[in-house]
Order: structure tokens, then C-alpha cells, then sequence
């Protein structure tokens, strides 16, 4: 089982004017480096039909993309430390724009096992046993996901976990969602703070998820 990085994010979602999020600003704002004039890669990566979608930026300490419904962040590795800098980078864009109307903030993380072993397709196999019993003559399944979700004991987030069986990996999707209405609590949730989880916190319970089931991720 094996890390998808480029899957890995701290998502904020609300109403974000990407237009204010420019590099300049985040770095004088969120990293505290006014008039700073370091280069900053802008990558345009193109979407369904051909069309452009918003410029991702990466900066030394985390690549980011702002849209109007949600500001998403990414760590260069998985580390604490990293991922922890990237939450204090989120929390001062918030403070520095204390009207953001936010809804919520996850903590996503994406795994993938190329060759998986036969057992471990068994729980997709029992999902589907049903439908592929009574589907007509000739069919055969090419894909299976199963989708479930936890919420916490103390209620202040939801786990959804999604498995998926392409016909040759298992991809396993993470999404560590806290429901908020205010900046204020999304700060705590950043910060760690009245029992939210950070999201190292979160790495490691994906990674002992995983772990227990399917042995040590890489």
C-alpha cells in the first residue's frame, strides 16, 4: 500500500476570492516574508474538455490553489513539521481575513496498492456478490467501491473512507472532515486545539487503518 503524495491535502472550504490569494500575499501574510520577490512555480493544469483550471502555486513550505469554494493546500512531504507549517500558514490567511465565510476543512490522504493480495479482495468481491448473482448472462465485474464513514466519539469530525477496486489496484481514498460555520472554529481545528486532531494526527490514523488491515504502508 503505497502513498499517493500529489493526493495529499488540508482543504478549507467556504467563499475565497482567488484573486486576493496571490503569492505576494500569501507570503507576506502566511509565511511572513513581506516584499519578499523569491520565485514561486504557477502551474495551469488543464481540466475535463481542455479548459484551464485555477493556477496551483508551490512555495518552499507548500503548494496551494485557490477557488472560490475552497482554498486546498499541500505539504512537499508528510512530515509533522511540514504538514504542521502548512496548518499555521492556513490559520494566519484566516486571521488576516476574518470574514471568510468557511463551512468546513478535511484532511485528505490517498493510498494505492498496485498488486494486491488475492484475500485482500475478498470484502470487494462479497459487496458486489449479490448484483453479480443476478446480472444478466455475460456480465463481469471491472470495478467495486465501497464508501463508509465514522464520526468521532467527541462528534467533531467525520471519517469517510473509500475503497475502490479498479480491476487491478485498490485505491483507498481518506477524508477527515470537520463540519464548521465559523473562522474561529476552523482555527482550533488547525491549531489542535479543544480536541480536534491535526493533520499528522490524521496521517496516523490512516496509517494504522491501513496498517492493521493491509500491513505497513509505504
Amino acid at each position: 500500500m503505497i502513498l499517493n503524495p500529489s493526493e495529499t491535502a488540508l482543504v478549507v472550504a467556504g467563499a475565497w476570492n482567488p484573486a486576493i490569494l496571490m503569492p505576494a500575499w500569501v507570503l507576506q501574510h502566511a509565511l511572513n516574508r513581506p516584499g519578499s520577490n523569491e520565485p514561486v512555480q504557477m502551474a495551469l493544469p488543464t481540466g475535463p474538455g481542455g479548459f484551464l483550471e485555477f493556477p496551483r502555486y508551490t512555495l518552499p513550505e507548500f503548494a496551494y490553489i485557490a477557488r472560490p469554494d475552497s482554498l486546498i493546500l499541500a505539504p512537499p512531504t508528510t512530515t509533522p513539521e511540514l504538514m504542521g507549517r502548512m496548518e499555521d500558514a492556513a490559520a494566519a490567511m484566516l486571521e488576516s481575513l476574518p470574514h471568510t465565510p468557511v463551512n468546513g476543512l478535511g484532511h485528505n490522504f490517498e493510498f494505492r496498492d498496485p498488486n494486491p493480495d488475492a484475500e485482500k479482495l475478498a470484502v470487494f468481491t462479497e459487496a458486489s456478490q449479490d448484483l453479480s448473482d443476478e446480472s444478466p448472462e455475460g456480465w463481469s465485474s471491472i470495478s467495486t467501491m465501497i464508501a463508509s464513514s465514522f464520526r468521532y466519539a467527541n462528534g467533531s469530525t467525520i471519517a469517510n473512507i473509500q475503497r475502490h477496486f479498479d480491476g487491478a489496484s485498490i485505491i483507498i481514498k481518506f477524508n477527515f472532515h470537520h463540519p464548521l460555520t465559523t473562522v474561529q472554529q476552523a482555527l482550533q481545528v488547525l491549531r489542535g486545539e479543544n480536541g480536534h486532531a491535526r493533520m499528522s494526527q490524521s496521517f496516523e490514523i490512516a496509517l494504522n487503518l491501513l496498517n492493521n488491515i493491509y500491513g505497513v504502508p509505504q
